[in-house]
């Protein structure tokens, strides 16, 4: 059976970020250097995911707190998450994996890390509404952000910093 997704009014709002974060983008990637915006938006989308995730929670154990007082909450997380995966997350990767291999690989190595991450895109979209199911909305989004997080520390520890060295001295 194939869900048809419900109509959401956060539409225009995930739009107006995510042209904002390719403004931003645009202007930074050079400035700053590839592995810390990688960096810097693993940690922005992982930070924005656990706050979506607290207030799932916080919503599940008293709604009229969360209505009251939290409802800027979604939006706010959902705006920094959108802004941070455009600075970082959405392009880099596949502008890092050009860079890092040698030119005979660079292709296939290229291609394989493009297919990974669309693939792990598509399972993120057809599991999440069921495992929310499962384990909760706040799990769920508890989830992504762990494994933002631990993104974060892989890039650090693992994703040499590209900008301004020559494709052979990588």
């Amino acid at each position: 059976m194939i869900r048809r997704p419900p109509r959401s009014t956060l539409f225009p709002y995930t739009t107006l970020f995510r042209s904002v974060g390719s403004c931003i983008y645009s202007g930074v990637v050079d400035h700053f250097g590839r592995r810390t915006l990688l960096i810097v938006s693993s940690l922005v989308v992982g930070i924005s995911m656990a706050a979506m995730g607290t207030y799932f929670k916080v919503q599940a154990d008293d709604k009229r707190t969360a209505q009251e007082y939290l409802f800027w909450v979604p939006l706010l997380s959902l705006g920094s998450a959108t802004v941070g995966f455009v600075l970082g997350c959405a392009p880099l990767p596949y502008v890092v994996t050009s860079e890092l291999f040698p030119t005979q690989t660079r292709g296939r190595a290229s291609s394989l890390g493009v297919t990974t991450l669309n693939i792990f895109g598509f399972l993120i979209a057809k599991f999440f509404v069921d495992v929310s199911d499962v384990i909760g909305s706040a799990g769920a989004f508890w989830i992504c952000s762990a494994i933002c997080l631990l993104g974060t520390v892989v890039v650090y520890c693992v994703v040499p910093e590209t900008r301004g060295k020559e494709l052979d001295n990588v």
